[in-house]
């Protein structure tokens, strides 16, 4: 986070650095040219297309790579980190240079990073300091969690799973067809159950409660199960968001039956917010998914789906 800011910093005011230019400043750099080897340069569009070049270069890298600090992990260094990782104090009592293997690890981080940029620089063929902003940073922690930290295909396993969930997420219709697929999965029958009895209690209590549309994604079916008004007051988000944010750690603190009863409307109320609160604003919706399946993941496997065991000593 501190080296984050730092960054960011130095490259909104980097235009001006004993009187040069270094960054471009908030406007950022524009000028950056297409990778070139051997007398080549692989140009990033071919006729409007992106030209697949750069996916088989970007792939090679990673083999190369992944390779490579596989061997590390196998070698003394590698031991020697996991050791460190583990417990510090151990590992400086048995004799190892803690510090300076915590250098050497965030100069390997460091240089798998500035390589990685290299290549999006010349694909995007400029670089902004808003293009490595705090999501970015989140993003990239959700996928280590997510996979298991201390696992290579874990962490390969995380960002095959939240890039392409990000870039569904960003469509409202994708978003909701993902949304109640898991819900479904969830608990289905007794969820659909209450759903529908709420739809017809609210229908018969006032018809333009239920009488506003859903469009994208499974609108059919949304429309005749969760309660979508035609004019949603101005109270409503704000007050549902946090009732639903309240019954999910509600349930966290109940045991037995009665989470199973309090289940369903929780995931209810849950459809109603994505509905009615969350599609109109997509963006910071998809970072939130990011937040619930940390949490869900914290609770069922905190070591990650691919994650090593820690070894704890009491």
């Amino acid at each position: 986070m501190f080296f984050l800011q730092l960054f960011q910093t130095i490259a909104t005011n980097g235009d001006s650095i004993f009187g040069h230019n270094v960054t471009g400043g908030a406007f950022g750099i524009f000028t950056v040219k297409p990778l070139h080897a051997f007398g080549h340069s692989l140009t990033v569009q071919h006729g409007g297309v992106f030209a697949v070049s750069y996916y088989y270069v970007a792939l090679a890298f990673f083999a190369a790579i992944y390779v490579a600090l596989r061997f590390v992990n196998l070698s003394r260094t590698g031991r020697a980190w996991r050791s460190l990782r583990e417990d510090p104090l151990a590992a400086e009592a048995m004799g190892m240079p803690v510090n300076t293997l915590k250098l050497m690890a965030f100069s390997f981080g460091a240089a798998i990073a500035a390589l990685t940029g290299t290549l999006f620089a010349s694909l995007s063929a400029s670089v902004l300091p808003l293009t490595f902003y705090f999501v970015l940073l989140i993003t990239i922690y959700t996928m280590v969690i997510l996979g298991g930290s201390g696992s290579q295909r874990g962490v390969v396993l995380g960002a095959l799973v939240i890039g392409p969930l990000l870039e569904l997420l960003r469509d409202p219709n994708k978003s909701r067809v993902i949304f109640y697929v898991a819900l479904v999965t969830g608990l289905l029958v007794a969820t659909l159950a209450f759903g529908f009895v709420c739809r017809a209690i609210a229908g018969a209590i006032d018809h333009s409660w239920v009488s506003g549309s859903a469009p994208g994604g499974l609108q059919h079916v949304v429309s005749h199960w969760v309660i979508i008004p035609k004019h949603l007051a101005g109270w409503v988000p704000p007050v549902t968001y946090i009732g639903v944010i309240a019954a999910a750690l509600l349930l966290t603190l109940v045991h037995g039956r009665l989470r199973l009863v309090l289940l369903p409307p929780t995931l209810y109320l849950a459809a109603f917010v994505w509905d009615n609160v969350m599609l109109t604003q997509p963006d910071p919706a998809r970072y939130i998914v990011l937040g619930l399946i940390l949490i869900a993941l914290m609770i069922v496997r905190p070591n990650g789906l691919l994650g090593e065991r820690r070894v704890e000593i009491v």
